[in-house]
């Protein structure tokens, strides 16, 4: 039979998989011992040391905790790719209104794009400091408290007047109220809770990008053909910030955000 006795516990699968060295593991009735399921990484260390011991029983042994942990935390990667969709509103859409704006208030393309560089500068500043953030009160509070506040940030960019000095500060404001919702810390809170999956998991997050460079310049033409360039960051932050509000709240089974 496969007995493990690590620490005093025990462990008994009955048949389920006869492996090349007659191991025989259970793969559909969960593990006894440790008062119950046996967490994830005392699996994982179980399945490196029978992989050592002959390949099929690590694997089969793996195979079932990359299930289970998948099955666990599904919702979390996908959450993760919206947070990191929305953070790409302001590159992929105001490139939008680059044309309405210079044209009403006499700006030049270059004054406008200037913006762009201020909100880089202001990312390589602010990204340091909330990433420190992060790992001294955790991705969930930072991320809860910071997508409201980015949704306010974009919807001040509706407010912007005929001084080209207004875009540059909004702008600016607008990346420092982004800095706490910025993919490092949706990475954070994917990396917590993924190790078997953790480059599918992150791969699936990261797909926001892509995500956003395809829907926020269309979703951006129709608002702003139907209520105009003011509204657009407003509608577009605003729907983005109370989905990721009501996605995160409560979080995925209770479960805390630390493994």
């Amino acid at each position: 039979m496969f007995d493990i006795n690590p620490r005093g516990g025990s462990i008994k699968g009955s048949i389920g998989i006869v492996s090349q060295l007659g191991h025989k593991v259970d793969l559909t009735a969960p593990f006894e011992g440790f008062g119950g399921l046996l967490p994830d990484a005392r699996l994982n260390s179980i399945a490196s040391h029978h992989q050592r011991l002959d390949p099929f029983v690590g694997g089969a042994i793996a195979m079932k905790t990359s299930r289970r942990e998948w099955a666990a935390d599904w919702p979390l990667p996908f959450l993760a790719m919206l947070g990191v969709m929305g953070s790409t509103i302001f590159p992929y859409v105001s490139g939008l209104l680059m044309e309405p704006l210079t044209h009403s208030f006499g700006w030049t393309r270059s004054q406008f794009s200037f913006a762009f560089l201020l909100q880089v500068l202001v990312g390589l500043v602010a990204g340091p400091f909330f990433g420190r953030l992060i790992d001294r009160y955790g991705p969930r509070r930072i991320i809860l408290a910071g997508i409201p506040v980015a949704a306010f940030g974009l919807s001040l960019l509706g407010l912007v007047g005929q001084h080209i000095w207004q875009w540059w500060t909004l702008v600016v404001f607008q990346g420092l109220t982004m800095a706490p919702v910025l993919p490092v810390g949706w990475m954070a809170v994917v990396v917590a809770r993924f190790e078997i999956n953790r480059g599918l998991a992150l791969a699936v997050a990261l797909a926001g990008v892509g995500l956003g460079a395809a829907v926020w310049p269309v979703l951006g033409t129709l608002v702003m053909g139907t209520l105009g360039w003011r509204a657009t960051f407003p509608a577009l932050g605003g729907s983005w910030g109370a989905h990721s509000v009501r996605s995160c709240v409560p979080p995925p089974k209770g479960r805390a955000e630390r493994p």
